[in-house]
């Protein structure tokens, strides 16, 4: 993983990994502390995902402007958050990737609750989504698919990536920003599940330079999971559901597999040709 540079040196302060922690545990207090705080002066917010996005917005929104002043106050954010388009090849690949993901990481998942059951199912905020009207129904879907992947992914593959990718190496970068991102989740059942997609998601960002297809991956990926809640019993998410037959999760794997490596085949061949394709987007 090296089709991506570090930046040049700055006198800016650079992030450690301890650092990161701390920002994204600080990410897990904030939200708690709005959500919480809205739910207990109006009740019904408690399953509301709208309000749920409606709070994220505004802590990560927080965080990252304290992280702009503290470690990149004279870049420009462009180059932190990795806002270049990219190239358009890699947006497909991430839309199949957010697809075809669900499979293995739901198989893992399923398994991993074979032998862990969770006495909290992860589909509680959906609870009632039936009895919602449809413009309510409108925004939790908009909250899920649309705002948090945008928050999440600036928030993780924008300022932790771009200010670790100062002092370390891709390959560190991809796992420390993974492990943060299925840890912000608090389900211990999805980490592994979580750190898979956040590895992914990061991969994304160093084979393309871009956070946008990792963007793209993440609202797929999270409107599969949308879809399946409101096609299926969403509102009854302690019900008994079927296991993903074997089959299909090894196809699943298999696909998402050959989508990496077709990634990583990009990624090799854009190192090898940057400076002329550079000369050409230029």
């Amino acid at each position: 993983m090296t089709s991506i540079p570090p930046p040049e040196p700055t006198a800016e302060r650079p992030m450690t990994v301890f650092e990161a922690t701390l920002w994204a545990l600080g990410s897990i207090f904030a939200l708690t502390t709005l959500f919480q705080g809205g739910f207990e002066l109006v009740p019904s917010l408690r399953y509301d995902h709208a309000w749920f996005a409606l709070c994220q917005v505004v802590a990560y929104l927080a965080l990252l402007l304290v992280m702009h002043r503290l470690y990149f106050p004279k870049t420009r954010p462009s180059v932190i958050f990795g806002t270049r388009a990219g190239r358009w090849v890699f947006y497909p690949i991430a839309a199949l990737l957010g697809i075809a993901f669900h499979l293995p990481a739901d198989g893992l998942y399923e398994a991993i609750l074979a032998r862990w059951p969770d006495t909290a199912p992860a589909g509680e905020i959906f609870r009632g989504f039936s009895e919602l009207p449809t413009w309510r129904k409108v925004a939790v879907g908009v909250g899920l698919i649309v705002t948090t992947p945008l928050i999440e992914e600036a928030f993780f593959r924008g300022a932790l990536f771009g200010t670790l990718r100062r002092r370390l190496t891709a390959i560190p970068v991809v796992l420390c920003t993974a492990t943060l991102f299925a840890y912000i989740h608090r389900q211990p059942q999805l980490f592994l599940p979580l750190g898979m997609v956040g590895a992914a998601l990061a991969f994304l960002r160093v084979a393309s330079g871009s956070i946008w297809p990792g963007v793209l991956l993440h609202m797929t990926f999270n409107g599969v999971t949308f879809y399946a809640f409101v096609e299926g019993a969403g509102n009854e998410p302690e019900g008994a559901q079927e296991m993903i037959p074997a089959w299909l999760v090894v196809t699943g794997t298999a696909v998402t597999g050959g989508l990496l490596a077709l990634t990583d085949f990009l990624r090799t061949r854009k190192a090898e040709t940057g400076p002329r394709m550079e000369e050409e987007e230029s």
